[in-house]
């Protein structure tokens, strides 16, 4: 067996393991998408013959819609319309890569403003938040070969599945809501304006 394809087999075993430390909390769908959609390719390839890209696009469909159970809130009618349009799209043109991107667009777009409401809100910062960001800058990143028609290198390719790895090991050992990850702002404005006012 190729180092890569082994590698490839260590990946979708690791990215299982956040299911059980997530299993509990708001964002559960959302590793649940994580950890399934590559055993399930390969299962699809290997007991079906299925070769095509509908998992990819279908799982990463659901991976923009679980943020909304993560939000407490239900689809607008313009979510619906987006997804309306995205499967229109979809089945009109054949340009599946660009369909996931826009998807992952999205995604990256709302993480941010979770963690940019729960900054401003909350005076804190949410540190398994910004490792989702940086997890999905990573996966906006592996398009760019395909977007500006450049033959992807593997070691690139190899550096970004050992990231993706180490964050499906965080995920692993730490909740997404573990309140230790929050970095508080307003207990760090209170020691300075303390400092400020002791006079020795």
């Amino acid at each position: 067996m190729e180092i890569s394809r082994i590698i490839g087999l260590i990946s979708e075993i690791v990215w299982l393991l956040p299911l059980f430390r997530q299993s509990k909390t708001k964002w559960f769908i959302f590793f649940l998408v994580l950890g399934i959609l590559d055993p399930l390719t390969h299962l699809l390839r290997f007991v079906f013959l299925y070769n095509g890209n509908l998992q990819f696009n279908l799982g990463t469909l659901l991976l923009y819609l679980s943020l909304y159970a993560v939000e407490g809130k239900k689809p607008k009618e313009s979510d619906y319309l987006f997804v309306a349009l995205l499967l229109i799209t979809w089945f009109l043109i054949p340009m599946n890569l660009m369909i996931m991107l826009i998807i992952h667009l999205f995604i990256f777009y709302k993480i941010l403003s979770f963690t940019i409401i729960e900054a401003h809100s909350n005076n804190r910062l949410n540190i398994p938040l910004l490792v989702l960001i940086l997890y999905e800058l990573s996966i906006l990143i592996k398009f760019l070969p395909y977007l500006i028609k450049v033959p992807a290198s593997d070691i690139p390719f190899f550096f970004m599945l050992f990231f993706e790895m180490g964050v499906a090991l965080f995920f692993t050992f730490f909740r997404i809501d573990n309140p230790r990850l929050l970095i508080n702002f307003r207990h760090k404005q209170s020691i300075l304006s303390s400092e400020k006012v002791d006079p020795d």
